[in-house]
C-alpha cells in the first residue's frame, strides 16, 4: 500500500498502555526495594562505626541481629 507521495506509508506505532505500565511499575518497586536495602546496610555500618550495639542498630534499621553481626565483622 503506498501513500500519496509515492513510498510506502509511515509506521504507525500503537500506545502500549496496560503491559508498559505494568512493567514499569514493577521495574520501578523492585529498584525501590534495592535501594532500600542498600540504604538499610549503609545506615548499620554508620551506627556500627559510631559505637552503637548490635542489638540497638538492628532495632534502628529493621535488619536482624544476624545481618547487622555479619555486617559487623565485615568491618573488623
Amino acid at each position: 500500500m503506498e501513500n500519496l507521495t509515492g513510498g510506502t506509508p509511515p509506521v504507525r506505532y500503537l500506545p502500549c498502555v496496560v503491559p508498559c505500565k505494568l512493567y514499569f511499575a514493577e521495574g520501578e518497586a523492585i529498584g525501590f526495594a534495592k535501594g532500600e536495602a542498600e540504604e538499610k546496610l549503609a545506615t548499620a555500618k554508620r551506627l556500627l562505626s559510631i559505637g552503637l550495639s548490635v542489638q540497638d542498630v538492628a532495632k534502628g534499621t529493621s535488619l536482624s541481629v544476624e545481618q547487622v553481626e555479619k555486617i559487623k565483622a565485615e568491618l573488623a
